[in-house]
C-alpha cells in the first residue's frame, strides 16, 4: 500500500481549488483509490460503517458504487477488503479501523 500526494479523480482541478477540498490517493493491490483527506468531509453513512465496524459497508461507500462494480469487488476477499479498510482508516489517521 502506498500513500500518493492529495489529489481528486472525480472533480476537475478548477472545482477542487475552488473548493479546497483536499484528497488522499492510497495502492492497494494495483488500483488507486482516492478519497477526502479529511474524515469531516466524508458522508455520515461512511463514518457510522467506519464507527460500526463494518468495513465492506464502509469500504463500498468511499470507493462508491460504480467503481466497486468496474473492479468486481464483489468477489474480493474479506482478507483484501480488510487490508483495504485498514488503509483507508490509517491514512485518514485513524489508530485503528472504526475508531
Amino acid at each position: 500500500m502506498a500513500i500518493k500526494a492529495p489529489q481528486d479523480h472525480k472533480k476537475s482541478a478548477a472545482q477542487i481549488e475552488a473548493e479546497g477540498t483536499e484528497t488522499t490517493t492510497i495502492e492497494y493491490n494495483g488500483h488507486e483509490f482516492t478519497f477526502p483527506s479529511e474524515a469531516q468531509d466524508w458522508s455520515a453513512g461512511v463514518l457510522l460503517a467506519f464507527e460500526d465496524g463494518h468495513a465492506v459497508e464502509a469500504i463500498r461507500r468511499l470507493v462508491g458504487t460504480r467503481r466497486w462494480a468496474s473492479l468486481n469487488m464483489d468477489n474480493w476477499t474479506g482478507r483484501q477488503i480488510n487490508e483495504l479498510f485498514t488503509a483507508f482508516a490509517e491514512a485518514a489517521g485513524f489508530d485503528t479501523a472504526g475508531n
